[in-house]
């Protein structure tokens, strides 16, 4: 039986999900962040506080020629030349609109650019804080702001409620154990796709041919509570899978392409 029952305009699931929920709410949207971690943040908090954009201003003083096509080019070839063009695309030529969103949002970098950890060309911005945390203190700060957003930690989804064809909310359980229902009236946003810390996931959904060692002992640097929610709940409304094979599974290791 529901014990708990909640609404919200909209339902979010990492810094993927404090975006979302961030921009929802500057659309005039209330919004409930359901968050598996004590903690919110996830991966991110781990990170090196990066941010890889072609930035003139900083970059031609140090005689660094940069540009949306090199980003482009870089990014997609890296990549083996699996990932799909179009979205990479968006990713290099909206870059610059993503440093100025986030500078807007009160997150500080650092006057300097540089070449981050996994850069491929010295367009790294730095953040002023340490690891991941000026990305999530500013997108919490916005929040908190906002009036519009409820911060669920502890909270794990399990189950997206379907009405219509549409996401309608979902089921999930509080950290006591007891059954949560929230209801959403402009949908579900799912953030959850990782599962490097899912071993049976790993072996089931990597590439055997190309990397046949990867396996229940894989190491990841990923937090313990990567272990694909987001993929299972989304498997069982029937959504489709893209590029599961992509898996990210360490900041010392390659990413393991299709």
């Amino acid at each position: 039986s529901t014990q708990g029952v909640s609404s919200a305009a909209s339902d979010v699931y990492k810094r993927q999900g404090l975006t979302a929920a961030v921009e929802a709410t500057q659309a005039g949207s209330s919004v409930v962040v359901v968050e598996k971690n004590g903690f919110v943040g996830g991966n991110t908090i781990l990170s090196g506080g990066i941010y890889n954009a072609p930035d003139p201003e900083l970059q031609e003083p140090e005689g660094i020629e940069d540009s949306e096509e090199l980003f482009y080019e870089q990014t997609y070839e890296a990549g083996d030349e699996v990932a799909n063009p179009e979205l990479v695309k968006v990713l290099t030529s909206q870059a610059d609109d993503g440093l100025e969103w986030l500078k807007s949002l009160g997150m500080e970098f650092g006057d300097k650019i540089g070449q981050g950890a996994g850069s491929l060309h010295p367009r790294t911005h730095f953040s002023v804080k340490p690891n991941g945390t000026g990305f999530i203190d500013a997108f919490m700060e916005n929040l908190d702001e906002s009036g519009n957003a409820q911060i669920l930690t502890e909270t794990t989804a399990e189950h997206i409620i379907m009405k219509d064809g549409k996401s309608a909310g979902i089921k999930a359980k509080n950290y006591d154990g007891s059954d949560l229902t929230i209801n959403a009236k402009q949908g579900v946003i799912v953030t959850t796709g990782g599962f490097a810390k899912n071993p049976e996931m790993v072996v089931e959904y990597k590439n055997a041919e190309k990397w046949p060692n990867l396996d229940e002992k894989t190491i990841s640097t990923n937090l313990d509570s990567i272990t694909g929610d987001g993929i299972t709940m989304g498997e069982e409304v029937g959504a489709d899978l893209v590029d599961i094979c992509l898996l990210y599974t360490s900041d010392a290791a390659d990413d393991t392409p299709c």
